[in-house]
């Protein structure tokens, strides 16, 4: 919210026109809602999928690991470059589709600002339910 605060500060443009600006939206409007729910849906997973797979399974106990007895070697320090590659190359993936929304508190911070609900639940479902998916198959598919 503070940060939408201070996007709005600093444009030189009137409110209204800084908040569409900001407002994660549908690029294109000849996109369908169905498309643009399994494409954000389907790389939401993959970025969950990927900062849980280097953030908290690098750290995990070597018995649960795919390398079996061998000592880890501690690649903690790439996670946060990990996690920002991922997301930087999904975010060039939907910039023709949906900006790349990603994150929920993105689209809710502008959508309380700008008192603009239209679609809100689209944007939660397919980002709650792409992060579910995502997890599930790090949890259950690759450490069973």
């Amino acid at each position: 919210m503070a940060a939408v605060g201070m996007v709005l500060c600093n444009f030189s443009q009137g409110r209204e026109e800084t908040l569409k600006l900001i407002t994660p939206n549908k690029v294109d409007q000849d996109i369908s809602h169905t498309g643009l729910f399994f494409t954000e849906f389907t790389l939401t997973a993959i970025l969950v999928f990927v900062a849980f797979a280097v953030g908290i399974n690098s750290k995990r106990n070597p018995k649960y690991s795919f390398y079996g007895d061998e000592e880890q070697v501690d690649r903690s320090i790439v996670v946060p470059l990990s996690i920002g590659l991922i997301l930087g190359f999904l975010s060039i993936l939907v910039s023709k589709t949906s900006g790349g929304a990603f994150n929920p508190g993105i689209v809710f911070a502008t959508q309380v600002i700008g008192n603009n609900w239209d679609c809100a639940w689209e944007f939660y479902v397919r980002e709650f339910t792409g992060g579910l998916f995502g997890i599930l198959i790090q949890v259950w598919l690759l450490f069973k």
